[in-house]
């Protein structure tokens, strides 16, 4: 849009740019659990101009990473924060979590890694010695 302004004898003209490229990295704000499962709260950030998938990642201390993807596409209409429900986990084990977002371009960074352990014990053998 260009608007011309007699009185200085100049024109002003203001372009709208959107920058595209990966996403920023989302930031976890809050990870709470229950006996076999984790919810990760999170703050997604500029989209790189393209929808984006958030991907978590989770492993358990002795595990190597694997993705657990929340397999939804987010636009930049939609609203912050989001959250995402990791089930079937062990009870009374420490897990890490760890997220990153994609688009066509490219990916983020990895988020900060965040340390939960699920409520609950894990499970237990039971022995009876009889002399």
């Amino acid at each position: 849009m260009c608007v011309n302004t007699r009185s200085e004898n100049m024109v002003t003209c203001t372009k709208h740019v959107v920058l595209t490229g990966p996403p920023c990295t989302p930031t976890i704000q809050n990870i709470s659990s229950t006996i076999h499962s984790i919810v990760v709260l999170w703050i997604e950030c500029f989209h790189g101009g393209f929808d984006q998938t958030v991907h978590i990642e989770i492993k358990s201390d002795i595990s190597e990473w694997s993705e657990r993807s929340s397999k939804l596409l987010f636009t930049y209409e939609n609203v912050s924060p989001r959250n995402f429900t990791i089930n079937n986990l062990e009870g009374g084990m420490a897990y890490q979590v760890r997220l990153f977002a994609s688009n066509e371009r490219g990916n983020s960074d990895t988020s900060e890694v965040w340390t939960i352990t699920t409520k609950g014990t894990q499970c237990c053998i039971t022995f009876n010695i009889t002399h």
